[in-house]
């Protein structure tokens, strides 16, 4: 679930099918100042200010897909997870993004 004062969404998956789904939509604009200060750890804030120097926060691809591949990959319930294929969208100025684990 994901909620804004003008947008709410929900989606349900069947367990059989996944172990993680996971919906967002957030306005696409800049964090106020003093804002990340909040909402991250230092380390992270150090992380985001390197990346943002370097790359451009944009999805890489204009068919609403895109592939997050994982450094060093998970473990869950035995299998390893090394990445996933997930989707975006942006309509109205709210970049929107759903994926399936």
């Amino acid at each position: 679930m994901t909620h804004r004062a003008s947008f709410r969404a929900t989606a349900v998956v069947m367990d059989d099918d996944s172990r993680s789904f996971g919906i967002d939509a957030e306005p696409n604009e800049r964090f106020a100042d003093g804002v990340l200060g909040l909402i991250a750890l230092s380390q992270e804030q150090k992380q985001i200010r390197e990346c943002s120097l370097s790359v451009q926060p944009s999805p890489p691809n204009d068919n609403g897909t895109y592939r997050v591949d994982l450094a060093a990959g998970t473990v869950a319930e035995g299998c390893r997870i090394n990445g996933f294929d997930t989707c975006w969208t942006v309509r109205n100025g709210l970049p929107t993004t759903a994926v399936t684990v």
